[in-house]
């Protein structure tokens, strides 16, 4: 199986493909960690597209997380 994820922030986008969950969502928490103010950030179950196209589909929702802008705290929610 493999897992997309990406962070989204002010000036911050960035993610990857991996096919370990615990490490995709390690990414996730390190890069909110070091953002700078707030950010958001989500991770994937993903297959390969099988339009031919390099690309991946979604088979589900891992997780969603954010950064609060006060505090620096990072949030999970786990559907």
């Amino acid at each position: 199986m493999l897992f997309s994820w990406d962070v989204q922030g002010q000036r911050l986008s960035v993610g990857g493909v991996t096919d370990d969950r615990s490490a995709a969502v390690r990414n996730v928490h390190a890069v909110l960690q070091g953002a700078s103010g707030a950010a958001r950030g989500a991770v994937w179950r993903v297959a390969l597209s099988l339009s031919g196209e390099p690309a991946y589909d979604r088979l589900g929702t891992v997780g969603w997380a954010w950064r609060d802008d006060v505090t620096g705290a990072v949030f999970w929610i786990e559907p």
